[in-house]
């Protein structure tokens, strides 16, 4: 059969296929977020109120963390926040500042300093306590922000793309010396996305 759903079968019950074909695929990337999304998702989690969500949101963009494209409103990751993810998993025990619900905590004590339930400072201290746990375990793992770095940020070797010109023809000046590049596009399945070198 040719759809992705596999039909049911009852325990004993034999099919003889007519044909069996294989196709090479790639795995895809999941879809970016539109901000729709992200708001449900962080409802979900329970992260931010209808105040706060939107200054949330805000600050992620303006710290390069991620960018929203048009015309979907989509998130993109930036390399900053790759970085930091990557980094996140290559560290030794569990290193958990890269999910929700470490925010989701806070945002439940502060709720309980509105209750009634926790004093301020308790709130402050236990919110100290936890980050300051997660600093010390970063800074003893730095290499591994460092590692993570040089992956994402490393230059690609381009010399076997093709060579590209401009949408009129023309290859591409520098806009320092004004030579002439090299325009070169990453093959399909490769990640990320083009790349120049001088010419």
């Amino acid at each position: 059969w040719s759809a992705r759903k596999i039909p049911s079968y009852y325990l004993g019950e034999q099919f003889e296929p007519t044909a069996l074909h294989l196709h090479e695929g790639h795995t895809s990337p999941p879809s970016p977020l539109s901000e729709a999304e992200l708001i449900g998702m962080m409802d979900e989690q329970g992260i931010g109120t209808d105040a706060t969500i939107a200054q949330h949101i805000k600050k992620t963009l303006d710290r390069g963390y991620v960018e929203k494209r048009v015309p979907n409103n989509t998130f993109h990751p930036l390399p900053l926040s790759r970085i930091l993810l990557d980094s996140y998993t290559r560290m030794p025990q569990a290193f958990d500042l890269g999910v929700p619900h470490l925010r989701a905590e806070m945002e439940r004590d502060m709720g309980k300093v509105c209750s009634g339930q926790m004093t301020r400072q308790e709130c402050v201290d236990k919110t100290v306590d936890m980050m300051r746990g997660l600093y010390r375990h970063a800074s003893v793992n730095s290499r591994c922000l460092h590692a993570a770095a040089a992956a994402i940020l490393a230059r690609p070797d381009a010399s076997s793309w093709a060579p590209q010109r401009l949408s009129d023809g023309s290859r591409p000046s520098c806009g320092k010396c004004q030579g002439l590049m090299d325009l070169r596009v990453r093959p399909q399945g490769g990640g990320g996305g083009g790349g120049g070198g001088g010419g």
